[in-house]
């Protein structure tokens, strides 16, 4: 692959090129992530800071691509683009034994950060999605595979989650993809509701698996800070549905802290707030 001959340096500009043509083959994503901006800001956001957002989150897609290519397999330069802090909280979680569910979303590098965290020795697993190329989907379970992340498929029952959580294994789960009503969690997001996959509580309150908020971002300098959160208290009242409701509700400020801290390393594309239409089956 060519991206790997490039210097780190001239990522940012090849993905403001890309991120170009990124925009002029989709009109729909942009139109997407339009109208989700216009729903979170408001009137706050005139029509030129529209345009300005919107440049920002196709480059920054761009650039998460390139920055995966030009890692590919090698260890040395994923440690040199991303440092990590509070990883102590993962290793202190797992001396219970019961695994441990990492919660993060769309934001960042989050691609990267899973294998990051795997680079550190740490037995990881996570989702793969079906998109709508098989190729693309075998690209990137190649990639996960490279740094020793185990591809998990999105139908995978929940008692198969369980008995990876009680190998002691580290599940990377990206959250904020959306969710029908009849099987998400509704759930307040940057001021509208919405439903979101709620795997990870319904996970930690059968296994007992620690939760803890994770989450990635691109530096002015290009590299990466993976932030590690300590684990949220998981609370017991013996109604699944409220335990569900009240310990997801732990976790979206955090979600939240980390878009409103950088709006533009978000992924806006995804029709997260229209709970009355059945999105994709992603978790």
């Amino acid at each position: 692959m060519a991206v790997r001959l490039l210097p780190r340096r001239w990522l940012g500009p090849l993905a403001k090129v890309l991120a170009r043509a990124l925009k002029a083959g989709g009109k729909r994503r942009k139109l997407q992530a339009e109208n989700n901006l216009r729903l979170v800001y408001g009137d706050g956001l005139s029509d030129r800071d529209l345009k300005v957002m919107l440049d920002r989150i196709a480059e920054h897609a761009a650039l998460t691509l390139l920055e995966c290519l030009w890692v590919g397999k090698s260890a040395d330069r994923l440690r040199g683009l991303m440092d990590i802090q509070g990883i102590e909280h993962v290793h202190e979680a797992r001396k219970l034994g019961r695994g441990v569910i990492l919660w993060t979303g769309h934001f960042g590098n989050w691609e990267l950060a899973g294998c990051r965290l795997s680079v550190e020795g740490l037995p990881v697993f996570a989702f793969i999605r079906q998109r709508a190329s098989r190729l693309a989907d075998a690209t990137i379970a190649k990639f996960r595979r490279g740094f020793g992340i185990e591809p998990i498929p999105l139908d995978a029952g929940i008692r198969t989650l369980a008995r990876l959580l009680k190998q002691n294994f580290v599940f990377g789960h990206v959250a904020d993809s959306p969710a029908p009503a009849d099987k998400g969690q509704r759930v307040q997001l940057l001021g509208h509701e919405c439903h979101l996959w709620p795997t990870a509580i319904v996970l930690s309150l059968l296994t007992g698996a620690p939760v803890l908020p994770v989450f990635s971002w691109r530096q002015p300098d290009g590299r990466h800070i993976l932030h590690i959160h300590g684990p949220i208290t998981i609370e017991r009242s013996g109604a699944a549905r409220d335990e569900i409701e009240i310990n997801f509700a732990k976790l979206i400020p955090y979600l939240e802290d980390a878009i409103r801290s950088h709006p533009e390393q978000w992924a806006w594309y995804h029709e997260r707030w229209h709970s009355d239409r059945q999105p994709e089956n992603r978790r």
